[in-house]
């Protein structure tokens, strides 16, 4: 059985346990409010070194970058120099290893299964594709710190 986070209408959240998405949605309208949102909370990653608020802090630095105008790889390697956490640094500078050799963002973030789960990786690859990664970013540091 698997917990999925449910977005009301009006901002409020709740989480349900159920076997599919369907039995997620059944059961949230029990609720009696709106969903608007629904999706199933990601279990602990399995790196501990690197927290869900370095991780958000990550996503919404590079963000911030990326919208400023400043490439993703040179944002990574300021990322990787100034970052104290060693764990993320050199989380950082696989990445930015990982674009300079031709490689999207995406395929980076998959050479850290314990670190980023699955909805990253699709978030950030949609992110990529559609020419929103800043976005896309922005987006999954506020999911990060709602299901935190």
């Amino acid at each position: 059985m698997a917990s999925f986070l449910i977005r009301f209408a009006g901002g409020r959240t709740a989480s349900v346990h159920a076997d599919s998405v369907p039995a997620a949605l059944i059961e949230a309208q029990r609720h009696g409010d709106l969903v608007v949102g629904i999706a199933e909370r990601q279990p602990r990653r399995a790196d501990p070194r690197v927290t869900e608020q370095e991780l958000a802090t990550l996503y919404r630095q590079l963000a911030a970058m990326l919208a400023a105008g400043l490439p993703l790889a040179e944002g990574l390697q300021i990322l990787a120099r100034d970052t104290t956490n060693p764990a993320l640094k050199e989380v950082c500078y696989t990445l930015y290893v990982t674009l300079a050799g031709g490689e999207p963002f995406a395929a980076g973030l998959a050479k850290f299964p314990g670190l980023f789960p699955r909805l990253h990786l699709a978030l950030a690859r949609a992110g990529e594709r559609a020419g929103l990664l800043p976005t896309t970013l922005s987006q999954t540091a506020d999911y990060l710190m709602t299901v935190a």
